[in-house]
């Protein structure tokens, strides 16, 4: 697992240079980016640790157990660095960091993988925590995973509300209807009653 646990730190390391290659350079890291970036700073860490050998998993995996838990740990980091790539493509400028409070947008993408899901960036990094719990299982890894999740809910739905109130509002509504937060919607939602929520 030690190839593996390395492409998964790999995968980390990528992350964590995102700011730097992919975002707008007047971005600020406020408190809620920090907060929000704990749990993938720690799982990164966490698997560092592990591969070195100075962290051991709560649940060994054996024989059989072992291939596939290494092949999905691949799939599924693979697969974030992929979403990662083709987000990046699909915006023909920078995105804002974890959207600013008083960033404001003046297009909505929806090309690449924003055709399907809304947040392949955020898909991408969430990936990249389940294959870190599958690298290295244990309890601080699923705790890392929990909050990672929850906390990217939250800035998503933070966004998807300012998205809505901005003048793309109805627009936005219109492509919350027909994608997924996190992963591609299997059936297009019908009208909400109230357009402007976001939901």
């Amino acid at each position: 697992m030690t190839v593996v646990r390395t492409l998964v730190l790999c995968n980390f390391i990528f992350m964590g240079a995102l700011p730097s290659i992919v975002f707008r350079r007047a971005a600020r890291f406020s408190l809620m980016w920090w907060v929000t970036a704990a749990p993938f700073l720690v799982c990164g860490r966490l698997v560092a640790v592990a591969r070195s050998g100075e962290l051991a998993p709560s649940i060994g995996y054996g024989g059989q157990l072992e291939v596939i838990a290494a092949a999905a740990t691949v799939v599924c980091s693979a697969m974030s660095v992929v979403f990662i790539l083709a987000a990046w493509r699909a915006h023909r400028q920078p995105p804002a960091l974890w959207h600013q409070e008083d960033d404001q947008p003046t297009v909505l993408v929806t090309r690449g993988p924003y055709a399907y899901i809304r947040h392949p960036l955020y898909a991408a990094y969430l990936l990249a925590l389940v294959a870190a719990l599958l690298a290295v299982p244990h309890p601080a890894m699923a705790v890392g995973l929990i909050s990672g999740w929850a906390l990217l809910e939250i800035t998503a739905r933070r966004e998807e509300r300012r998205l809505c109130a901005s003048p793309l509002g109805g627009e936005y509504v219109a492509y919350m209807r027909r994608t997924g937060r996190f992963w591609p919607r299997v059936v297009a939602r019908p009208p909400a009653l109230s357009e402007g929520s976001a939901t």
